[in-house]
């Protein structure tokens, strides 16, 4: 059986063990409701893309709960790509930069690179920190829905016995639909992928205050 709890400190503890011993829970974010597992723990990436039914071959985003992080995740991480990160992180912003081997293949479909995240949301920043790991930031859906933005399409779409889903923290319904904008700073040049939450005037005018 899926647990299903509201979020508090007590059930911020459980799912950050949950997680630490291989589990996948759904959580929410800044924009919709996502689905969470060790962004380095093989096994428990396997078990969201069964969750999903999404092809393997796809990359999931990943969050993490501080920029210096990136040190250890990243390869080359440019200060260019360092001043997006402070000025928009905690924020609806993903870089795209180059991958250190700590995060492992299966994470980003076997590409060089990975979409870093820090959300402007409370609950996936405290996961982050207390497991004191990378975790998963895809959304909550079957491949090719529509994402989850409460807690009744989350079951709706999963069950509430998925043998694939311990948990899900009940953060009431959000009304996020715009999706975060997204950077590849991978070749040292920006690129702008996709124009979200972020603007792309906004992410210029900060570039041009080198």
């Amino acid at each position: 059986m899926t647990q299903i709890l509201s979020v508090n400190e007590e059930s911020l503890i459980l799912a950050a063990n949950i997680l630490l011993d291989g589990g996948v829970v759904c959580i929410p974010t800044d924009t919709v409701y996502g689905i969470t597992s060790i962004a380095d723990d093989v096994s428990a990436v396997k078990r969201v893309f069964q969750l999903k039914n999404r092809p393997e071959g796809t990359p999931l985003p990943i969050f993490i709960s501080s920029a210096t992080e990136l040190d250890e995740y990243t390869v080359g991480f440019s200060p260019e790509a360092k001043m997006l990160a402070n000025e928009f992180w905690p924020g609806a912003l993903t870089i795209i930069a180059n991958r250190s081997d700590s995060i492992p293949p299966i994470t980003v479909a076997g590409f060089p690179s990975a979409g870093f995240r820090i959300p402007n949301h409370y609950v996936p920043i405290k996961l982050a920190k207390l497991t004191r790991k990378p975790i998963t930031g895809t959304s909550a859906n079957l491949s090719g829905q529509p994402e989850a933005k409460n807690v009744d399409d989350v079951v709706r779409m999963f069950g509430k016995d998925n043998p694939n889903l311990d948990m899900v923290l009940d953060g009431g319904s959000l009304s996020g639909t715009i999706p975060s904008t997204v950077v590849d700073v991978t070749s040292g040049d920006l690129k702008i992928i996709r124009v979200g939450m972020v603007g792309e005037d906004a992410i210029r005018s900060i570039l041009c205050q080198e």
